[in-house]
């Protein structure tokens, strides 16, 4: 296989099928370069071999497509397993009798349940949860079929969620034949979605696998690259806890411009920052000297901080080293600001016994700016 040129796609299409599509068993371009990999890590087999296996299963999925008519009795059934459970007054009830039908969910039954879900609809009523479990629970028991509904009408609002829940489950059965599906048709409509879908169900069972993926396939320009990164580090926590989701953010590399590190960093900001202040602002203080860091997320915590405490926030602030960006202290004229509305004897002070040095230089010149008078706004008067 020719080697991946990606300065000139267009859309995620294009690059998911230059790319190949096809880690861990399945992503050609990849295959080129190293041969097969299991979700072990193991290289056992040739490329070729996979591919052909991947081919295979959506051969046999295809060819599976077609569900006979259920009978009225048949019909009766899934009314009462699955209607009863949606029908459930408490919502935390229902959910849990929904999930536990759907552990028996077969091919057979789930047109019936699609069909169920459409009646409730004419009636006004509206089951989300229960519509996002099902379709990931029908990608994996018929990934065929769902597929084939969710491209019936794409251009609706439900279908993009439908993909993307359809290729989630399919890949935490399958991610080799889930790929396999994405690169034979690079110009499925959402596309996208379904992509994403692929990664959330690849990582939720090989995280490592589905980072060396995007390690590979992604490229680092691509608006998708931020849900990707979205994605792992959401199964990385869920996987590994914080401890876990910072080992593998660690891990990930940082040559060239470690574009799957930047865009992850928010994400797992977010993750710590969910577990508390204190622990999102020692771990910001922790990458603070690194190229990938984000100056928003220093910006927001300096913030955080200064509405509690100014004085704080500052020491915070002043134990960091400037943004590699552009040298400033992120967040620095909000904490200010806040202290001169709150303090402005305290904040005067502080600035007045500022020792000289890059981080009082800039503190005193952004206070200087902040105490300069607005400049007011001229209007013109209309002509007499």
């Amino acid at each position: 296989m020719r080697g991946i040129d990606f300065n000139h796609m267009s859309s995620s299409k294009e690059w998911i099928t230059r790319a190949g599509l096809l880690f861990t068993g399945i992503f050609a371009g990849w295959f080129a370069k190293t041969g097969t990999v299991s979700q072990s890590g193991n290289l056992p087999h040739p490329a070729k071999t996979t591919v052909v296996r991947a081919e295979a299963a959506i051969a046999q999925a295809d060819k599976d497509r077609p569900i006979p008519a259920a009978s009225s009795a048949k019909a009766n059934t899934i009314k009462t397993r699955f209607g009863l459970a949606m029908l459930q007054g408490s919502p935390f009830r229902r959910q849990a009798d929904f999930l536990k039908e759907l552990e028996n969910l077969t091919p057979e039954d789930a047109d019936g349940v699609r069909k169920l879900f459409g009646e409730f609809d004419r009636q006004g009523m509206e089951f989300p949860y229960e519509w996002s479990a099902f379709y990931q629970r029908w990608g994996q028991v018929d990934p065929a079929r769902a597929i084939e509904h969710a491209l019936a009408d794409p251009g609706v609002g439900w279908a993009p969620g439908a993909m993307k829940d359809a290729f989630n489950g399919w890949a935490s059965r399958d991610p080799a034949a889930a790929a396999a599906w994405l690169q034979a048709h690079p110009e499925s409509p959402n596309f996208d979605s379904a992509f994403l879908g692929y990664v959330a169900g690849f990582a939720g069972q090989d995280l490592q696998g589905a980072t060396r993926m995007a390690l590979e396939s992604v490229p680092s320009n691509h608006h998708a690259i931020g849900k990707v990164a979205e994605s792992l580090a959401e199964a990385a926590v869920r996987q590994g806890q914080l401890r876990g989701m910072e080992s593998w953010y660690d891990g990930l590399p940082d040559h060239g411009d470690g574009a799957l590190k930047r865009a992850a960093f928010g994400h797992v900001y977010w993750r710590e920052k969910h577990a508390g202040q204190e622990v999102a602002s020692e771990w910001l203080a922790s990458q603070a000297s690194n190229p990938w860091r984000g100056d928003q997320q220093y910006g927001e915590m300096a913030e955080w901080l200064a509405n509690r405490d100014p004085d704080k926030a500052l020491g915070w602030m002043a134990n960091l080293p400037p943004s590699p960006t552009d040298g400033t202290w992120p967040g620095m004229g909000r904490v200010l600001r806040r202290w001169r509305e709150t303090n402005p004897q305290a904040a005067d002070a502080w600035i007045q016994t500022r020792q000289p040095g890059t981080f009082g230089d800039y503190a005193r010149a952004t206070y200087e700016k902040l105490l300069k008078p607005a400049v007011p706004v001229v209007r013109r008067l209309p002509a007499q």
